[in-house]
């Protein structure tokens, strides 16, 4: 019954996506399929494309709790979320838990199997198989994708896991005038010729300017670099598994590399 409670609060999120949101995704916890003992299995429980919502399960009662990065917009966005989800359905409770260092105590909490009702999926999920294991699926992504973007990112065997809050373009940004000043007249093609290049800006202007710059810290941001060698290595036919294990190899290599020119 409490996968049915959080299935109806997804879908309600869905209808007041806000600028305060991020780019993360919801997704519902696998273990309120199980909770209760009495409830439906995910087998009978309907997906969030088949809920009415404000119309379907008026009766159901419950406390919930749903786990954010977004620290900022718990006494806040959050709370107007909550005050216009019980306009629909007043029995249901939501607790929203802003957790600061996210990735990282998502990465421990979630294994426990009692860590909440609703997430956004942390990025530290990078095999799409670990999907099944944590969470309960939203619905076919075929059919969720007549009505929401995006809702393949966290797709597993045709089913989607999470349903995103909004979209963020990635990607990297560079000082044309730096690299023609450098002797970089043409862009690199390979991880080698990256490096190179950015030796080439650092020994040209000896210190003055970063040859690379990125926020290091939050490893979320270098998903715009793997994205790249996700999409470039995927035409030759590898699977995501392949592609994130060689990926992996190579930044563990250049980690160093990249330390030494920011």
């Amino acid at each position: 019954m409490k996968r049915i409670i959080s299935s109806v609060l997804a879908l309600a999120m869905l209808f007041s996506v806000t600028t305060c949101s991020s780019g993360g995704t919801s997704s519902t916890s696998a273990a309120a399929s199980k909770s209760g003992g009495s409830g439906p299995s995910t087998e009978t429980v309907p997906t969030i494309d088949q809920i009415k919502l404000g119309t379907d399960y008026k009766d159901i009662k419950a406390d919930l709790k749903f786990l954010t990065h977004k620290t900022d917009c718990v006494d806040s966005v959050f709370k107007n979320y909550i005050q216009e989800f019980q306009k629909l359905y007043p029995n249901i409770n939501i607790t929203y838990e802003g957790i600061t260092d996210y990735e990282k105590e998502l990465a421990t909490r979630i294994t426990t199997k009692d860590w909440g009702d609703i997430c956004m999926i942390p990025a530290a999920i990078t095999n799409k198989k670990d999907l099944a294991t944590y969470f309960v699926p939203l619905g076919d992504q075929k059919t969720l994708a007549d009505t929401y973007r995006f809702s393949d990112q966290w797709m597993y065997n045709g089913k989607s896991y999470g349903i995103a809050s909004n979209g963020n373009a990635q990607g990297l940004v560079y000082n044309k005038k730096v690299w023609k000043e450098a002797g970089v007249t043409d862009l690199p093609k390979t991880p080698d010729e990256f490096l190179a290049d950015l030796q080439k800006i650092k020994d040209k202007f000896g210190g003055k300017v970063v040859p690379l710059y990125t926020n290091f810290a939050a490893q979320w941001t270098m998903t715009a670099v793997s994205k790249l060698v996700e999409e470039a290595e995927n035409k030759n036919g590898k699977s995501l598994d392949a592609i994130m294990e060689d990926w992996n190899q190579k930044w563990t290599k250049a980690q160093e590399k990249y330390k030494a020119l920011s």
